[in-house]
């Protein structure tokens, strides 16, 4: 499932590009502001349908024009186009056929993204972390998405229930729908966090010499304490009426980041913190059972050059194919002829790319 060739047309400042791949490492190059980040956006858009830095399409055509089109073939000739327009609804088509389900287009092609709102996952809240859960089990477990949208769902039902000030009664059937799906959810959950534990701290030894743990919160009672979903969401209606919106559940899980007991966000440097968040997208993408594509953007940034050597050796060895950018291309202390990758330099004007 890695990308052979990309088109580009109209999409910030990249008018007209296209592209072939190296099927496992692509090290992107070039001045500030050239157009490298575009390029791996473009990468992302084409495998999931959307960007990664907005989600307004007026920022994404060039400007003064109304539409962007991007098209893709991987190596194994299966084919993806995707075009945005200020005017009309968005297109995408997989093998000339056309899609009308994003989730199907996303599964065509696995990305996992490294871009500089990693930190976001130890700093906000826990909504940012259970969507790093879902997408892991989005793809590892087929039916896992239809269990989201219908917790989702029948979530939302409950939460109007509360707005209206409903009668106790018209609960029952929506907490007993709620219970259910919401342990379904957390036993996928579990499970998914338990292998993902050991693939972490495996990847972790392997780049770095830091101890760090995950731990997992279902989103109702105590850590590590069996309790009924549905038990809990029937003693907490009164207060939930007060806050008019479901205060327990699935919808409230969270992961932990723990280094000796403490959490990572207060305990660990930049650098380190971006070590631990590379460990973990690393670590899904091995419990995937299909080949992934990598997208980092600006790998060196909060690294030191021990641990950007260490990082990128293991990263180069990692199955799938990776986009890396950089401001001026590998470092210079690793040694190019071990390595077979296609080097893209932005120059602004021309492309220049070499196959080494």
């Amino acid at each position: 499932m890695t990308l052979r060739e990309l088109t580009i047309q109209n999409l910030r400042n990249l008018n007209h590009l296209k592209l072939s791949f190296h099927s496992h490492l692509n090290i992107i190059s070039g001045p500030n502001g050239i157009g490298k980040t575009t390029l791996l956006e473009a990468i992302y858009l084409l495998s999931c349908a959307k960007s990664f830095r907005t989600h307004e399409i007026s920022s994404l055509v060039t400007h003064g024009l109304s539409t962007f089109t991007l098209h893709g073939k991987r190596y194994d000739d299966y084919t993806m186009a995707i075009q945005k327009s200020l005017s009309a609804p968005s297109v995408m088509k997989i093998n000339d056929d056309i899609c009308s389900s994003s989730v199907e287009f996303a599964r065509s092609m696995p990305t996992q993204l490294f871009y500089q709102d990693i930190f976001q996952i130890i700093d906000s809240g826990p909504a940012t972390r259970r969507s790093v859960l879902d997408w892991g089990l989005f793809h590892v477990k087929h039916h896992y998405y239809q269990l989201w949208k219908n917790y989702r769902r029948v979530l939302k039902q409950r939460n109007s229930l509360l707005r209206q000030n409903a009668k106790s009664s018209e609960f029952v059937p929506w907490d007993e729908l709620l219970a259910n799906l919401g342990h379904e959810m957390d036993l996928m959950r579990q499970e998914y966090v338990d292998n993902l534990a050991c693939e972490f701290k495996s990847t972790l030894a392997a780049i770095s010499d830091l101890d760090c743990t995950l731990d997992y919160f279902r989103g109702w009672g105590r850590r590590n304490e069996l309790v009924d979903l549905k038990t809990v969401l029937s003693e907490s209606l009164n207060s939930d009426r007060q806050y008019k919106y479901t205060r327990y559940g699935a919808h409230q899980a969270d992961l932990l980041f723990l280094t000796n007991e403490h959490k990572a966000k207060h305990a660990l440097s930049r650098g380190q913190q971006k070590i631990i968040l590379f460990a973990l997208k690393i670590s899904q993408v091995k419990l995937l059972d299909k080949p992934c594509i990598y997208i980092i953007d600006d790998l060196f940034a909060e690294f030191d050059g021990a641990n950007s050597r260490r990082l990128l050796e293991y990263l180069i060895d990692l199955k799938g194919q990776l986009f890396i950018t950089c401001h001026d291309g590998l470092p210079s202390d690793l040694d190019h002829n071990n390595y077979d990758y296609s080097d893209i330099k932005l120059t602004g004007d021309t492309l220049i790319k070499d196959f080494i």
